[in-house]
């Protein structure tokens, strides 16, 4: 079968021949140009993403929809008027398509279900507008198999160990928790050891436990516009928007991970698994905010490295966490430890504790970061970063409270038992308890107002050489940002190119209470500063001089 063809017998593929498509021979990922958008293929189905969102790691090769069929729940039986029992109806549908094939449910409708759905390898879950599948009162129970020799609790469960190439599209999991009460069960989706698992627009709200749950050496899961809201029940194991206990190459993405009784999203291992079982995971373009409903300790993003299992090699960029109990949190231990975890552009804003939080784990940096007004518990006691232990990197981030009555305590702040850490180019303003809290002598401060020149580059202990510094100053006018948005404007940086690293402030004063900033560089000689007013309410700023410094490694 010719590519165009096969293109055409795809669902949602599209027909115009004036389309050229180039399949790249290591994803299997067809573009219409290269770098622009994509038609990505994964297992049994194509949809239309940017290229840019699609780490190149998580996609198998090119797979032909040929020989499957489309199969309606309704034509076996399941009625979707949000009374009957469906829970046969659907299992009969999925029966048909045991080798593989598409089930879809029609909306609007509410299929009620009182026992866990078993997904098959091959297959395909279609959601029309307005359908969605929820618990029954009273059946949380049901949900807890140990057939597979593991204890699975979700409404969705994998049919064996080694189920592969699976796509949810656009799936509503309602799990009715205020009428399911329970301590240990209520999953809305669980994935144990699968691989090549798609969820595209997933909206999993109001289940007992976690909203998705991750495990058991599960590989190559992509999941894409998540909403996991309002999950978990008080008292129960677990209760986050995703979990993730044992898996490799997961990318979550344009996600809202939020209101859920734990963490917004949770990688923690479980006593005893191998090291490094939590290993490339990327997240990116979304929120984790008010995750602190049922049980103290949560956070909007948490690496939780257990005994003897570590977590590594983990990205987080351009997150915020709002009204959490902690914004963004590592936990490890002398046995185990958070390392190689990097956040990039993200915003911790008023949350109770910390706004980044880092116990006992090293090789973790911070670049681009903003934390303000955090500390909201109890004033001049928590930081806007906190770190502890030794090889921590922080570069270009920003600490600032802009309230009447500060309540974040440092804005960069080193505990006892920290050393070997570095601090370039950060910003603090406002913090009740001063800008810094130095405590390793051999940490390395260079803060936003102390210049110096070093003509072969800076180098710390045989790490990454700062080589290159550049600045500009511009006066920018942003005018009123309202609530909710962001404004952009551009500084240039002669010298500095896309790549480097770079922060921007004003050089003195600040645009305005209750903003925060960031910047990158856009182009060659262009930072672009992007000010959020993360407020309910419009914000007139005050123009100001600004300064971006570069950074080249």
């Amino acid at each position: 079968m010719a590519i165009q063809d096969s293109y055409a017998a795809l669902p949602g593929a599209p027909h115009d021949p004036a389309f050229t498509f180039i399949q790249e021979p290591n994803t299997g990922m067809f573009l219409e140009s290269p770098g622009v958008l994509a038609w990505v293929v994964r297992g049994l189905v194509t949809f239309r993403m940017r290229a840019g969102d699609v780490p190149p790691d998580f996609f198998n090769p090119y797979t032909a929809l040929t020989g499957f069929g489309v199969y309606n729940v309704k034509n076996y039986g399941a009625l979707g008027n949000g009374s009957a029992n469906d829970t046969s109806a659907i299992q009969a549908t999925l029966d048909v398509i045991a080798t593989g094939g598409t089930i879809f449910f029609p909306g609007p409708g509410t299929y009620m279900i009182n026992a866990p759905l078993r997904y098959r390898s091959n297959q395909v879950w279609h959601f029309g507008a307005g359908a969605k599948l929820k618990l029954m009162n009273t059946s949380v129970a049901s949900l807890i198999t140990t057939d597979l020799g593991v204890t699975a609790t979700g409404m969705l469960q994998p049919f064996t160990l080694t189920v592969s190439n699976v796509v949810f599209f656009d799936m509503e999991i309602d799990g009715n928790k205020d009428n399911n009460p329970t301590t240990n069960a209520g999953d809305g989706l669980d994935i144990f050891t699968g691989t090549n698992i798609t969820l595209f627009n997933p909206y999993i709200h109001d289940v007992s436990r976690d909203g998705i749950s991750i495990g058991h050496t599960s590989a190559s899961i992509f999941i894409y516009g998540a909403r996991c809201l309002d999950n978990g029940l008080s008292g129960v194991n677990g209760g986050n928007g995703i979990a993730i206990t044992k898996a490799s190459n997961v990318c979550i993405t344009d996600f809202n991970c939020s209101g859920n009784g734990l963490h917004g999203i949770d990688l923690e291992g479980n006593a005893g698994d191998p090291a490094d079982g939590i290993l490339n995971i990327r997240i990116s373009n979304g929120r984790a905010d008010n995750n602190d409903r049922v049980s103290t300790g949560s956070a909007g993003i948490t690496c939780y490295a257990t005994v003897n299992a570590n977590i590594r090699d983990v990205s987080v960029t351009n997150v915020r966490a709002f009204n959490n109990y902690r914004g963004f949190a590592l936990y490890g231990s002398s046995t185990n430890i958070s390392y190689d975890v990097r956040f990039v552009a993200c915003t911790a804003y008023r949350n109770d504790r910390e706004g980044f939080y880092s116990n006992s784990c090293e090789q973790i940096s911070f670049t681009n970061c903003v934390a303000t007004e955090n500390g909201q518990e109890l004033a001049n006691t928590y930081s806007g970063f906190r770190i502890h232990r030794v090889h921590q990197r922080l570069i270009g981030c920003v600490a600032n409270d802009g309230q009447a009555t500060s309540t974040q305590n440092y804005g960069f702040e080193e505990v006892t038992n920290s050393n070997h850490n570095v601090f370039i180019g950060c910003f603090a303003t406002g913090n009740d308890g001063g800008a810094y809290n130095r405590i390793g002598a051999a940490s390395i401060w260079v803060n936003a107002v102390d210049p110096f020149y070093i003509s072969n580059g800076f180098n710390v202990g045989g790490g990454t050489t700062i080589t290159k510094h550049f600045s500009g100053t511009t006066a920018l006018v942003l005018g009123t940002i309202n609530a909710q948005t962001v404004a952009t404007a551009d500084i240039t940086v002669t010298g500095a190119e896309p790549g480097d690293q770079v922060y921007a402030t004003p050089t003195s004063g600040t645009p305005g209470a209750n903003l925060v900033w960031s910047a990158t560089m856009t182009a060659s000689n262009t930072a672009t500063v992007r000010v959020a007013n993360c407020t309910s309410g419009n914000i007139v700023t005050t123009n100001r001089t600004w300064r971006a410094d570069a950074w080249r490694h």
